[in-house]
């Protein structure tokens, strides 16, 4: 069933705060589910089927140097998300 409405959230608060005060669905992490700003708004639910997985991609600037928690992020990206 394809859904009939489509909203793109400029930021994650924005997403949070419309699926928790709302029927919308979305991806989030469970972490975000169970972190109690929440009020307990949000529920998981089973998939029969998995999700695909996901592609990152780690882009930067060649002019621009990283910022130490950039670097450190950029860092964790490539040890964990090797192919």
């Amino acid at each position: 069933m394809a859904p009939k409405i489509v909203v793109t959230c400029e930021t994650f608060m924005a997403c949070t705060s419309l699926v928790a005060k709302s029927d919308f669905v979305s991806i989030i992490s469970r972490d975000v589910i169970e972190d109690p700003t929440h009020g307990g708004q949000l529920i998981a639910l089973d998939l029969d089927d998995p999700l695909p997985k996901a592609t990152f991609y780690l882009i930067q600037r060649k002019d621009t140097a990283l910022t130490p928690m950039s670097a450190y992020m950029a860092q964790l990206f490539r040890r964990y998300c090797q192919p």
